[in-house]
């Protein structure tokens, strides 16, 4: 687990967890903590720290443009 406290609480029965942001840096640093996490769901705020977890098991390239994106 990546971030020591998740995995407290999985190992302490918690099901469910509420965590809030004040700023960008959190958004990313929230991100990662749920790198490894099978459902997420929150404000499109959230969505800000996802992308690295997906570039980083090589599932999304990186692009400078939307269009240079691979199409799907």
């Amino acid at each position: 687990m990546r971030f020591a406290r998740i995995g407290e609480l999985k190992k302490e029965g918690v099901r469910l967890a509420i965590a809030d942001a004040v700023s960008d840096a959190d958004l990313y640093v929230l991100g990662d903590a749920c790198r490894d996490l099978s459902l997420i769901t929150g404000g499109s705020g959230i969505a800000l720290g996802l992308p690295q977890n997906f570039r980083a098991a090589n599932l999304l390239a990186h692009a400078e443009r939307a269009g240079d994106l691979p199409k799907i």
